[in-house]
């Protein structure tokens, strides 16, 4: 069998070729000094904004573990405002999950070391925005419902009926 070879040299082909001119101005950039070339790339007032489509959209994440808040995370990398309502002092329990064995301490220790690092959370719940709520509470409640007014689409993933009970499920937030 024979062997098939492609000779690409680098005079002759590449994956980025140099750019040579500003496209904008059609000067040289090989006689641009280095220095004045970088202020040029990495100044403030010429940074744009990249297009986002959900930008405007807000999206209330009442979820937990690993799942469900990647929902949130997706929509937050398309540009919508998400919003993470997490219990007081407890959180989401993936706050506590990390390669140190944080997990095994919670809740029952209070040396809890690097609390709320976990990497799984980190990366399931960025771009995001948090609030501490205790659904039990009727003021907190109030402001549940008052974030659900104002927002466009919500996400929970506790057990079928708890929100129901806690007073904040669809039967009663479809009233809001």
């Amino acid at each position: 069998m024979e062997r098939k070879t492609w000779n690409i040299s680098s005079e002759n082909w590449s994956f980025n070729p140099p750019l040579e001119r500003n496209p904008e101005t059609g000067e040289d950039l090989e006689k641009i000094p280095f220095e004045d070339y970088c202020r040029r790339v990495f100044d403030p007032n010429k940074v744009f904004d990249k297009p986002e489509a959900l930008k405007g959209w807000r999206h209330i994440s009442s979820t937990m573990y690993i799942l469900s808040p990647h929902v949130g995370a997706t929509l937050a990398e398309y540009g919508a405002e998400v919003i993470k309502v997490e219990f007081p002092r407890l959180g989401d329990p993936m706050r506590h999950t990390s390669p140190f064995n944080e997990a095994y301490l919670w809740p029952e220790s209070d040396h809890r070391p690097m609390t709320g690092t976990g990497l799984g959370y980190l990366h399931a719940n960025s771009n995001k925005y948090f609030v501490t709520l205790d659904y039990h509470a009727p003021e907190a409640r109030e402001l549940y419902y008052d974030l659900v007014r104002i927002s466009d689409s919500l996400a929970e993933c506790y057990r079928p009926g708890t929100f129901h009970r806690w007073g904040i499920g669809y039967p009663q937030l479809k009233e809001v």
